[in-house]
């Protein structure tokens, strides 16, 4: 009798332990397998990603036909936490922005490789980067990336 009222209290913790394990795991994964959505015809959503406390949301917007504040602040209500929005109006621009973004964390990235992007990149990104939300002001930001390094490799 004993033996079988361990089998079934095994196999309930053995339930207990994967469930918890499963959820954690879901939890803090980055979910980038979530389909490209078009919002309209003027933008559409490029990249979602989903971390356990914080959706990173990537926008391409038409060049000059929306405006991104609004664009944002629509793409914010479909948020389903505290979320970051960012919008660009190139995808070329986007995409060398993940190409830093890896590079910023892949272990064993040399500085003269940031440098290098930088110099290579930054002017045509920070002219493509529209706008953005933060998560933990929740403002708008137009071009946030037109700062004193885009001055001073812009006057190069």
């Amino acid at each position: 009798m004993k033996k079988l009222l361990k089998w079934p209290l095994f196999i309930f913790l053995v339930l207990i332990i994967v469930t918890i394990f499963a959820g954690f795991i879901k939890d803090t994964k980055t979910d980038d397998t979530k389909k490209p959505v078009s919002i309209n015809s003027e933008y559409k959503i490029i990249s979602r990603r989903d971390s356990k406390t914080v959706e990173n949301i990537d926008v391409l917007i038409g060049q000059n036909k929306t405006n991104p504040e609004s664009v944002a602040i629509e793409i914010k209500k479909i948020c389903t936490k505290p979320c970051n929005i960012d919008l660009y109006d190139n995808e070329e621009a986007y995409n060398l922005q993940m190409e830093y973004d890896t590079l910023m964390q892949t272990p064993g990235t040399e500085t003269t490789q940031l440098d290098d992007w930088t110099n290579k990149n930054y002017v045509f990104v920070a002219d493509h980067y529209i706008g953005t939300i933060n998560f933990d002001t929740g403002e708008y930001n137009d071009y946030p990336f037109r700062d004193w390094k885009y001055k001073e490799l812009k006057n190069k």
